[in-house]
């Protein structure tokens, strides 16, 4: 993401589109483009770090859906926060249950994510998509980014990001 976007910083009037994949989260897909700031680029908004919600006490379809989209939004926000980062905006906009299995639930995730930042005293902007599912049950968060569908299982292929105490 940063070579698309130092090229089009050094680029004048460029827009460019580029599909990048981050390693470890989300498929993002980013567009940057200079935008106009001052040379000193100074936040406008607090981006100190989130926490992570707290797991469902009682784990139902609703108590899942929720801490899902609550846990996507603060891990995204984390992970694209940087010193250079202007504004941040990060928005769940689907988590549906697709999923009730014997021992938990599987959560389907998608929405986005925009940010400015600031790039050798200039702003430049971006935005990524976000689409992931989470398997949560009273003991186990299980993240499986970029699903192949929507009812794709996190325990096949996925990263436990949470074990609960009960």
């Amino acid at each position: 993401m940063s070579l698309v976007l130092v090229a089009c910083v050094l680029l004048a009037g460029c827009t460019a589109t580029s599909p990048s994949t981050a390693p470890t989260e989300t498929t993002s897909v980013t567009s940057a483009t200079p935008t106009e700031t001052t040379s000193t680029c100074p936040p406008d908004e607090d981006l100190a770090r989130r926490p992570l919600p707290d797991a469902p006490e009682n784990v139902t379809r609703e108590s899942v859906r929720s801490f899902a989209a609550a846990y996507e939004e603060a891990s995204v926000w984390n992970r694209e926060r940087a010193d250079s980062t202007l504004s941040l905006g990060v928005h769940v906009s689907e988590a549906t249950v697709v999923n009730r299995t014997g021992t938990g639930y599987v959560v389907h995730l998608e929405g986005g994510f925009s940010f400015e930042e600031c790039l050798d005293g200039s702003g430049v902007a971006g935005e990524g998509i976000v689409r992931t599912n989470y398997f949560v049950n009273e003991t186990t968060v299980v993240r499986l980014e970029s699903p192949d569908s929507r009812a794709a299982d996190p325990r096949n292929g996925g990263t436990v990001v949470e074990r609960l105490v009960s």
